[in-house]
């Protein structure tokens, strides 16, 4: 912004200069010491400049000054002041205070600290040019309440100018990242810069943080959280503002992680029908674990006898509690609780006996890869029980040295086979007064695809066809039969073609191969016991070929010289240079 007297001079602000004029941000024009040959009767226009386009526009209208010499005394009048003015840190501001009075009025000006009127030194800072005070390079100390005096031999008068040196805002947490355990302290810090400072505000996780006996503000910029628990992980905000800016500083409270601990389990019991059970496990671990309950290997769900619920203490223990009204033999069993959160599983597992008659619970159907160790245990309750046995067919096991039965009723048969161990296996549970009862359980034995080996012809070359097989001799139908080189699907194309029209044997054709057809070859046989595949290396060998053949140079003496010679070719071709004579 600037003036334009109507001789055609262009008027801007001569503040640093300390100069007769000053121009004002909110447009004003002040003449110091204004002369009657220089400035009385003239006209001034106000031109503005925009800030992107540079365009300049001048007012339509201007303001003209007539000087007159005064005839009476007169008291001071003070014609433009400022109530506030706010500035940003580091530049040069102007606080006005033009005055009228006959005779000429003196004017100086004052800063009010603590209630008290200093006089303002006249240091490099500080300058007063005509009624104007001029701060160069403006600091939040310079803040405050400034008052200029005005006075002649007939009163004087006062204005007070407020002034506000605004710095950027900056807002800073530390620690930026706090990686802590339940049960300990974190102080954040909201480190500030800038001024003024109107309002800090806290926030976690976008929600404003609520201070209650676990989490303090220590002072506006303190933010204290002790002991710490799960639910304190997440971002932490600091916002500061003021009535120009704002800013915010950020940090993350993570909290370690923790396997599950059983603090409490249960004791094997034995108990008379009708009783009334519970069976209690505590368990803690970041995160919190959950508790699952099972009965021989089975969910223990609620029915009308049945209660399974948890609780979570003040102090991060999850209880979980199984509550069983009126006992029945049936409910006897071995009762597991496990305890599971990220990290890890922990369990315990007990006995309930609960005297009454042998009952053999159902047993789901197995089924088993052939070779592979089958285990099968018998769920019995009632007590007491004298023994365990089991059949197949019409025979007690154990039949030979691959099968193992155990007094708690588990049977195990190691390298399980089709031909011998597949069919319906048969619990009995006796007690002593010849009482018994059974389960049957069927075992379905799965033959996984076994692939017979296969070979890519040795010493093959470029223009080459191949055609490789991949059959399989045993496993249960249906088997999907899939090819992949270096890992990746392949599929028919231009030169691949792959024929699967046999359900046990896939042929893979290649029509003409190349270097880049070298690679791993492997046959992916899957059914519904397993996925098994074998792997076997193409080597295409490729003689030599130039990539970037040498070629003639000229070079001027004493300059260096680079000669190309790259060729290509598997395996990778011997290269070596040789002068003619």
């Amino acid at each position: 912004m600037s003036w334009m007297r109507d001789d055609g001079h262009i008027i801007h602000a001569e503040i640093a200069s300390g100069g007769r004029y000053s121009v004002f941000p909110t447009g004003e024009l002040y003449i110091r010491q204004a002369d009657q040959t220089l400035d009385g009767m003239r006209r001034y226009y106000c031109q503005t400049k925009h800030r992107i386009s540079g365009a300049i526009k001048q007012s339509s209208s201007s303001g003209k000054l007539i000087i007159t010499d005064p005839h009476s005394t007169f008291p001071p009048r003070i014609i433009d002041r400022r109530s506030n003015i706010v500035v940003k840190q580091g530049s040069t501001v102007e606080l006005p205070c033009a005055a009228e009075g006959n005779p000429i009025p003196q004017i100086h000006w004052m800063k009010l600290d603590k209630s008290l009127a200093v006089r303002i030194s006249k240091a490099q800072r500080y300058v007063q040019i005509g009624g104007t005070l001029i701060i160069r390079r403006a600091e939040p100390e310079d803040n405050g309440k400034y008052v200029c005096y005005v006075n002649n031999s007939v009163a004087d008068e006062r204005v007070d100018t407020e002034l506000l040196v605004t710095a950027p805002l900056k807002a800073n947490i530390s620690p930026k990242q706090v990686t802590a355990e339940e049960g300990e302290s974190v102080i954040f810090n909201c480190s500030i810069k800038g001024h003024p400072v109107h309002s800090v505000t806290w926030v976690k996780n976008l929600h404003p943080v609520v201070a209650n006996s676990r989490v303090r503000y220590l002072s506006r910029d303190l933010l204290q959280v002790a002991p710490i628990v799960r639910e304190d992980k997440g971002m932490y905000q600091c916002f500061v503002t003021n009535d120009f800016s704002m800013a915010q500083g950020t940090a993350e409270l993570n909290l370690g992680d923790d396997p599950p601990v059983l603090a409490y389990t249960f004791s094997e019991q034995t108990l008379e029908p009708g009783s009334f059970l519970s069976l209690k496990c505590t368990a803690t671990g970041t995160p919190l674990p959950q508790i699952t309950w099972t009965l021989d290997g089975f969910p223990v769900t609620e029915g009308l006898r049945t209660r399974v619920g948890d609780f979570v203490t003040s102090d991060g223990f999850v209880n979980s509690f199984v509550n069983i009204t009126r006992l029945q033999p049936e409910d006897g069993g071995t009762y597991e609780c496990l305890a599971s959160n990220d990290i890890a599983s922990v369990g315990h597992s007990g006995k309930l006996n609960v005297y009454g008659p042998p009952f053999v619970k159902p047993m789901r159907n197995i089924s088993v890869l052939a070779g592979n160790t089958l285990v099968i245990r018998c769920p019995v309750s009632g007590y007491p029980v004298e023994k365990i046995i089991w059949e197949k067919g019409e025979s007690k096991l154990p039949q030979n040295r691959r099968q193992q039965v155990f007094s708690n009723g588990t049977l195990i048969i190691n390298n399980v086979d089709r031909n011998s161990d597949e069919g319906t296996y048969r619990c009995i549970a006796e007690n002593r007064e010849g009482e018994n009862a059974f389960r049957d359980v069927g075992v379905k034995v799965l033959v996984a695809p076994v692939i017979n080996p296969f070979h890519f012809p040795p010493n093959l070359k470029e223009g080459n066809r191949v055609i490789i097989t991949c059959s399989v001799m045993d496993g249960d139908p249906p088997i999907t039969l899939l090819w992949f080189k270096d890992n990746q699907l392949l599929r028919d194309n231009i030169n691949t073609l792959i024929d699967n029209s046999n359900e046990f044997m896939s042929t893979l054709f290649l029509k003409r191969v190349t270097y880049e057809n070298n690679g791993n070859y492997t046959c992916v046989a899957s059914n519904k016991a397993d996925k098994v595949n074998y792997t076997a290396s193409m080597i295409v060998n490729v003689p030599p070929q130039w990539k970037i053949p040498p070629s003639d140079k000229s070079v001027v003496v004493g300059q260096n010289v680079v000669i190309d010679c790259q060729a290509d070719g598997f395996p990778q071709p011997r290269i070596w240079w040789e002068k003619s004579e």
